[in-house]
């Protein structure tokens, strides 16, 4: 009985053996080089997003070449992940808000507010209303990859 790795026709140890190392190295080649033409994400562009001294409440949006890229506001920090470098125009979408997109609040008479409920205050605030389209906002970032700090300061 003859076995695979015997015998004239049959793939020896030594050419398994190479067969094995092509096949592990050629992916590795892939990996190194890369991608031709590809774009290489930034890690994370973050900061902070305020309006004079208060926080502001809603969503980072950059928008670039038909995409867009978003992050949360949380407390005044924003980070947007996996940005492209390039240059991206930006602005603020406002979350939770009456106007805004937001729900209407429920009449005081009808609404008793709990000891412990976040005030706007703790929240945020809107972001000024020429913020809240990428037409009007006036925002724009260069983004060159790695990791990238940007401070947004809005005016009133």
């Amino acid at each position: 009985m003859s076995s695979l790795f015997s015998g004239r026709h049959g793939i020896t140890h030594r050419r398994l053996a190479s067969i094995l190392s092509i096949a592990l190295i050629l992916p590795a080649l892939a990996l190194i080089a890369g991608c031709p033409g590809g774009t290489e994400p930034s890690d994370v562009v973050s900061g902070t997003c305020m309006v004079g001294e208060d926080t502001v409440s809603g969503k980072v949006v950059f928008v670039g070449a038909g995409k867009e890229y978003q992050g949360p506001i949380l407390d005044g920090k924003y980070k947007v992940d996996n940005v492209p470098k390039g240059k991206y125009k930006v602005f603020i979408e406002s979350v939770g808000f009456v106007g805004a997109g937001g729900v209407a609040p429920m009449p005081a008479d009808k609404f008793e507010k709990p000891k412990d409920m976040p005030t706007q205050k703790k929240m945020g605030v809107p972001p000024p209303d020429k913020y809240k389209s990428v037409d009007t906002s006036g925002l724009e970032i260069d983004v060159a990859g790695g990791r990238q700090k940007w401070d947004i300061k809005l005016t009133k």
